[in-house]
Order: C-alpha cells, then structure tokens, then sequence
C-alpha cells in the first residue's frame, strides 16, 4: 500500500504497513484531504496533530531518517533522525 505525501511543493510516494491504523487512514483520505502543521520535537523528528485517532498495535522500534510513524494513535511523527 502506498499513499501520497504532499509537502509545500514536493509530492513522496508513502509506504504504508498492512495494519488497521493504515487502513482506517486509507478510508479517511477517500472522502477528504488531511493537513497537518508540524512542529520540531527532539532535534529527530517533526510532530503533528492527525486531529482524530486512529487504531493502535504499539510495538518497540528503532526508527531512521524518513520513518513516518503513528505516535499515542493521533500524532504522526517524522523522523530525520533515528530513535528508539
């Protein structure tokens, strides 16, 4: 599964993982565009509000530069560094 991420000007192609989270992203997106602001958290990673939460299945990672994960179930965090 693959989505489209749009920032200022630039378009990445997203891939998703096969969970209930992605999924229930999925449908949101069908019916209407989401934006989130992002603020610096860390000196590692951005931070943004979903405004909605999404189903969780927390498991312990190791994230690097480009990682985009769901973070309490509606934050979406950007990572440009690593973490664990």
């Amino acid at each position: 599964m693959t989505l489209k991420l749009k920032i200022k000007n630039f378009e990445f192609k997203v891939n998703l993982e096969d969970n209930e989270a992605t999924k229930e992203l999925l449908n949101i997106i069908k019916n209407e565009e989401i934006t989130i602001s992002f603020d610096d958290y860390g000196g590692f990673e951005k931070v943004g509000d979903l405004g909605r939460s999404l189903p969780t299945n927390n498991e312990r990672i190791t994230t690097k530069p480009g990682d985009i994960v769901l973070y309490q179930g509606d934050q979406i965090v950007m990572f440009y560094g690593s973490n664990t």
